[in-house]
């Protein structure tokens, strides 16, 4: 009797042990071991990161915060009465674009056939302080593509941008010769391209 209970127990022990390694038990039905833990590891919490945190040393510096208030979106009103958002680091909305559009080709066109230079001057100077005024207003330097009247040479095509005094290339013949200048150039600052016809 006493070697039939023991072959039980020992068949029962080896059966038992056979599932354990073939992982058919769940842990939870053996009591711990010496020594091992009963506590389940706690999750742990990824560290919440400051999007102004640039660089990720987890403060942020003056610099940072001066890079966040540059990149802002900003407030443009609309002929309308209604106010769209621009984002300096993205390309203008549509909507944005056709009134920039509009109000930059009025002034362009003054300078475009007058070879008068006490009205081309003057509108030359209204073109680089609405570009100057747009990036301070909205953060997004600009560049202006057009034909304009050049003395001594008739029409030629010029670009101008913001923040510049003068333009970086000479005046073209050809409307698509500038314009590829000018989009290299824009795309270079990440500044917004309007090419007029």
């Amino acid at each position: 009797m006493i070697k039939t209970t023991r072959k039980t127990v020992v068949v029962l022990l080896v059966a038992t042990l056979a599932l354990s390694l073939a992982g058919c038990i769940p842990e939870k039905m053996f009591p711990p071991m010496f020594g091992e833990s009963t506590a389940t590891p706690e999750a742990t919490q990824e560290p919440v990161l400051d999007p102004l945190d640039l660089d990720g040393n987890g403060s942020v510096s003056e610099f940072e915060k001066q890079i966040a208030a540059k990149n802002a979106p900003r407030d443009f009103p609309m002929p309308d009465g209604t106010v769209a958002q621009v984002d300096p680091t993205q390309p203008l909305p549509a909507e944005i674009r056709d009134v920039v559009h509009a109000e930059t080709k009025v002034l362009v066109n003054v300078s475009r056939y007058n070879s008068n230079a006490d009205v081309s001057q003057p509108a030359l100077n209204s073109v680089v302080s609405y570009l100057n005024d747009f990036k301070v207003r909205t953060g997004r330097g600009l560049v202006l593509v057009w034909e304009t009247h050049s003395a001594g040479e008739g029409q030629r095509w010029v670009m101008m941008a913001s923040d510049i005094r003068q333009t970086p290339f000479m005046p073209t013949v050809k409307r698509s010769e500038m314009a590829d200048l000018a989009a290299t150039w824009a795309a270079a600052r990440n500044y917004e391209l309007i090419v007029h016809e």
